[in-house]
């Protein structure tokens, strides 16, 4: 930071400041001392998030209102859906998106350039195929209409609902729908179905429907990371992404340890009941950096689950061509984490 100051001065001026030098000096100094400070903060580029509404993705919030970022200039931007959360990065908007892992497989075989940095959870319960109360049973949803956000998860977990009950892609009629109004779409008689979250998920049990089929059945296999633009300019500035996730993970294991005491704030934007709020967590695995680092490095499981993605989203026709994903996982910011 360079200051210069232009001063020219004539015998009066100089009287003056002779006169008044004490008060003087003492005003240039504490000037000095303003500007040096400001040149001491640099002005830093803003890092934009983009996340949908999701009961995983609230800790995020919950740390940003703590101020775990406030000198980090952090942007924090809430779509209405996950398919919008994709547009940003795929249109260099974002910085960093959560979305889940087989979004992420879509993307990097779109060849948007992407690397996978954190895992925020493992849905156990979370994400479902949900019915109208007047159907109570998957034999009953044969030929009958279901939402399906298509450009987000609901089309990979339309397709495993699919293999794992033996049926046919013609054996039902796909609508599809963003996830922000399903419950709207299947109250107004719209679909007979959806695959949903919360909060739509219990909008719609509140109002007598049934869940036919969820992520319990589908094991570690639905799971929402924290994904980084490689074109982005916060990619170079590692630093400043260690010092986001660093501070995050510090939030976390203060929320980890009271959960109770911490669901107000993680309602504030979810805005469910007690119980539906209690409900949609206990049906979420929250990994440590431990446990988040054991997933990163079993090189087969991940193979295996970046295979099973690439078949369904293949056979669906939701990508063209297998994923490189060879680079998809990046656990250096994990490893530093774990290291401290």
């Amino acid at each position: 930071c360079f200051i210069v100051f232009p001063i020219t001065m004539n015998s009066l001026d100089y009287a003056l400041l002779k006169k008044r030098g004490h008060t003087l000096r003492h005003s240039i100094l504490i000037l000095l001392i303003i500007i040096l400070a400001s040149c001491e903060q640099p002005n830093l580029t803003k890092i934009t998030i983009g996340t949908n509404l999701w009961p995983g993705y609230e800790p995020l919030y919950v740390a940003n209102e703590k101020g775990a970022f406030k000198d980090l200039n952090v942007s924090f931007i809430e779509y209405r859906s996950t398919s919008q959360v994709l547009n940003g990065i795929r249109q260099g908007t974002l910085d960093l998106a959560a979305v889940t892992l087989d979004e992420a497989v879509r993307l990097k075989s779109q060849h948007v350039d992407i690397e996978i940095i954190w895992i925020f959870d493992f849905s156990n319960g979370a994400d479902a195929l949900v019915s109208a109360s007047n159907i109570t049973d998957i034999s009953q949803l044969k030929g009958k209409r279901i939402g399906v956000e298509q450009g987000a998860l609901g089309a990979y977990f339309y397709g495993r609902f699919l293999e794992e009950n033996q049926f046919k892609q013609e054996d039902f009629t796909t609508l599809s729908l963003e996830v922000n109004n399903h419950s709207q779409y299947l109250l107004n008689g719209m679909v007979e179905a959806v695959i949903t979250f919360e909060p739509e998920k219990s909008m719609i049990l509140n109002t007598g429907g049934h869940v036919l089929f969820d992520s319990k059945q589908l094991p570690f296999e639905i799971i929402d990371v924290l994904i980084i633009n490689k074109k982005s300019n916060l990619y170079q500035d590692k630093q400043r992404i260690a010092a986001f996730l660093r501070r995050y993970n510090e939030e976390f294991n203060l929320i980890q340890l009271n959960l109770a005491g911490y669901l107000p704030l993680l309602n504030a934007r979810l805005k469910l009941s007690e119980v539906d709020l209690r409900t949609s967590f206990d049906e979420l695995i929250l990994p440590s950096v431990k446990q988040q680092l054991a997933f990163f490095n079993n090189k087969t499981q991940l193979d295996e689950s970046i295979k099973k993605y690439e078949s369904i989203l293949l056979k669906l026709g939701v990508i063209s061509s297998p994923c490189e994903c060879d680079d998809l996982f990046n656990n250096l910011y994990l490893n530093a984490i774990n290291e401290n």
